[in-house]
């Protein structure tokens, strides 16, 4: 791979990553009233978690119980005595690449699902559980390991909800890259929104970017764009296609977890190799320096930096904001 192809893909890929990687999160009180509804944390210690959320005629439960390395978590939504969507959640981090395969198994339980709810109130739900996961984060004394698989569930509930919008039928998560790189919590690109304003506002700033075909291509059609916001996974297609990208995720796990011998899979190489779309992780422009195949580059990089110097969305990455 030269180093053109390098820098072009890894500067663009970097661009669109920039957006999500970090953020602010508050402390505030047990119970907290939001906009939208009441939240109340049941249990706060160090192997369990609960809190309920109060929005309308609804009650959203979210429950959390650590046991070694696995982590077990329900979210069920009730109104009056009925129950209308329940989930449960298992993470075991001790499996190895356990990052790489969450977003097909949220695919395997939202394709499992069988409420009867339409399009429409997988909509409203998802929208209720996202301001559920905001509110968590106002709380007092939130951990990473008690929360983070609030938002596996949010991720099924909106895979759920595009698969009936969608028609056919088809029941797609494609990860954020940042969740990946252990990064940010697991989102999918397609739920994660981010500002048109914010992204021309990068581009004003570092015209150097205009010096990259992608990043140019980008902008073009950034322009084009009416809403206040678009979905990450238009902005990161401009980097890797949603395919290369899926594919490079399953050739880490083939590389990790060789089958055995004689076995198709066998012949993808360890580390950095032709089958990285955008270049190393170790290479000029991708943000990170690790091994292995590069998920962000430079243009998602400075992304990251205008999210994170506004500290926005505060509650939807890791802690670590820094103003500038």
């Amino acid at each position: 791979m030269t180093k053109k192809k390098i820098i072009t893909g890894v500067c663009l890929s970097l661009f669109v990553s920039t957006i999500f990687i970090s953020g602010c999160l508050k402390n505030k009180d047990t119970q907290v009233l939001t906009e939208k509804g009441t939240l109340e944390v049941l249990t706060n210690t160090a192997d369990s978690y609960a809190a309920q959320f109060i929005i309308g005629e609804k009650t959203f439960n979210y429950a959390s119980t650590i046991s070694g390395t696995t982590t077990t978590s329900t979210l069920k939504v009730v109104k009056g005595d009925a129950q209308l969507y329940a989930t449960t959640y298992d993470l075991n981090t001790a499996i190895t690449d356990y990052r790489l395969v969450q977003h097909s198994k949220v695919e395997d339980i939202a394709r499992a699902l069988s409420f009867p709810l339409q399009e429409a109130d997988y909509a409203l739900i998802g929208a209720e559980t996202k301001a559920f996961l905001e509110a968590i984060f106002y709380s007092t004394g939130v951990t990473k390991k008690h929360v983070q698989s609030i938002f596996f569930h949010y991720a099924v509930i909106t895979t759920k909800q595009r698969s009936l919008a969608d028609g056919n039928g088809t029941v797609e998560c494609v990860p954020h890259p940042g969740y990946v790189l252990d990064k940010s919590y697991f989102w999918s690109q397609q739920d994660y929104m981010v500002k048109v304003a914010l992204v021309k506002n990068v581009f004003a700033q570092h015209p150097d970017l205009m010096q990259q075909p992608k990043a140019v291509k980008l902008l073009a059609y950034i322009n084009t764009v009416k809403e206040e916001t678009i979905s990450y996974d238009k902005i990161y297609a401009f980097s890797v296609s949603k395919q290369d990208y899926l594919k490079t995720l399953n050739n880490i796990l083939v590389r990790n977890n060789p089958p055995p011998p004689g076995t198709i899979g066998t012949d993808v190489a360890a580390g950095c190799a032709w089958w990285c779309p955008i270049g190393c992780g170790t290479s000029w422009g991708c943000c990170g320096n690790y091994s292995g195949c590069c998920l962000f580059a430079s243009v998602e990089c400075y992304i990251h930096d205008a999210i994170c110097t506004n500290c926005e969305p505060r509650w939807f990455c890791f802690s670590g904001c820094v103003p500038d």
